[in-house]
């Protein structure tokens, strides 16, 4: 258009009846495109604008929920206002780079500490269960020992039982039969000890 008002100049007055006309014609054309071109610029100067705003309030919304620790209910936040963000319009190019670093800035300290803390239950969790099999190994252990107890206890008993039985058969006159009797007493006596630590244990 104003490379046909500058070719416009160039050219001389039209018959005296039709100048008029066709220089108001012209003008209004002219008039016409430039009024639509201030038009078309303050609209997109308003959806800047209107953008800018609504971008804006979605900052402000991500730096507030960015230390939630309500992480499900949280993080579908995050997606809802992530989501808001791709179809919000352009913005002047001035606070575009600025409002994106920290709207993503707020997105990724959510999300970095959210990933921190499901690291520290997994490791809670896997660290219960060790305690938990520990816990069980000593009780089965602890188990096996009392068994073995149990069993050393029986044989005792019947040791004993076996020698009781066994001292009647060495009861008898003789200096050798004493012997044996008193040997036997001893070996009695010595079972009945460890029979007493075993059940002291």
């Amino acid at each position: 258009v104003q490379a046909i008002q500058q070719e416009w100049r160039t050219i001389g007055f039209a018959p005296k009846k039709y100048n008029q006309t066709v220089y108001e014609e012209y003008r209004q054309l002219c008039e016409a495109f430039f009024k639509a071109k201030t038009a078309y610029y303050k609209s997109m100067r308003d959806e800047l604008a209107d953008n800018l705003k609504q971008k804006r309030a979605l900052v402000e919304k991500a730096q507030e929920l960015k230390d939630s620790t309500e992480w499900n209910e949280t993080t579908e936040k995050f997606v809802e206002l992530q989501q808001q963000w791709k179809t919000i319009g352009p913005v002047a190019r001035k606070y575009s780079d600025d409002l994106w670093k920290q709207f993503t800035a707020a997105c990724d300290a959510f999300f970095e500490a959210k990933r921190a803390a499901n690291r520290e239950a997994r490791e809670a969790s896997a660290n219960r269960r060790a305690e938990a099999k520990e816990r069980w190994t000593r009780k089965v252990d602890q188990m096996t020992d009392r068994q073995k107890l149990v069993k050393m206890y029986e044989n005792l008993l019947q040791e004993i039982k076996t020698a009781e039985n066994n001292i009647l058969f060495f009861t008898g006159k003789s200096k050798t039969a004493n012997k044996l009797v008193e040997d036997m007493q001893k070996k009695i006596d010595s079972l009945k000890a460890q029979l007493e630590e075993i059940v002291n244990k």
